[in-house]
């Protein structure tokens, strides 16, 4: 699993390559909350547990990562790391862990939303799940 953060005009996203789709989830996740969060001295002291379903997993994908920046941005919970339980018929589970009370001055920069601008799922060889995914500020 491996993301690189692009930026392009007026717009700010990741990049993000993995051999399977849970990998794919997590690394869009991370990718987001290195960009969204400084995360020096968050803790892994709570758990959370975040679901979402949509139609397809392209939808999928973007909505588990709006849900993932609603309990970061409006439950004040600092995230530390993100595991990915199941991904089945559009549907996602996963589990959270970090801190309920976010450090001051924890977020990095403002993002309303994700969209999803490009979505591969390809053959059985490495590498073979890919998304650009775009930041809304």
């Amino acid at each position: 699993m491996s993301f690189e953060v692009s930026r392009m005009e007026a717009e700010s996203g990741i990049i993000v390559s993995a051999d399977t789709i849970e990998q794919l989830f997590r690394g869009a996740a991370m990718g987001m909350l290195n960009i969204l969060l400084d995360r020096t001295g968050v803790e892994s002291r709570s758990a959370r547990v975040l679901s979402a379903n949509a139609e397809s997993t392209e939808s999928l994908l973007a909505e588990f990562l709006n849900e993932l920046l609603s309990l970061i941005l409006l439950d004040g919970f600092a995230v530390h790391d993100v595991r990915i339980g199941m991904i089945e018929d559009g549907f996602v589970v996963a589990d959270i862990s970090g801190q309920r009370d976010m450090p001051p001055a924890a977020i990095k920069r403002n993002i309303m939303g994700i969209s999803c601008r490009r979505f591969e799922i390809a053959g059985s060889g490495k590498g073979d799940c890919r998304a650009e995914l775009v930041f809304v500020s």
